[in-house]
């Protein structure tokens, strides 16, 4: 059996993630801190290489998750809403 990971995706991460990240702890990082790389990638042409740069990080992310190296965040659309946000009530009709 092979070594995990395989070559091509080790190479995609220290060649055009890595570079971009630097250093930092994981669990600082933030879903936009991705984009520098993957914008990059785009510039040059490479479409399929910034789409596959992309997918590699939502999984890297998610295996973070789940792991607990990160905790979600939640997108403000996501949260309970505001009172003034409520919705419409119809007033109960009387029965016949």
């Amino acid at each position: 059996m092979d070594a995990w990971p395989p070559k091509k995706i080790l190479s995609r991460l220290e060649n055009q993630l890595f570079l971009i990240l630097g250093s930092r702890p994981f669990s600082s990082l933030k879903p936009a801190d991705f984009l520098p790389a993957i914008q990059k990638a785009e510039a040059r042409g490479a479409i399929e290489t910034a789409h596959r740069l992309a997918q590699l990080c939502g999984q890297v992310s998610r295996y973070a998750r789940i792991v607990g190296h990160t905790r979600l965040i939640r997108p403000q659309a996501l949260q309970k809403p505001s009172p003034q946000f409520r919705p419409i009530t119809m007033p109960q009709s009387p029965t016949l």
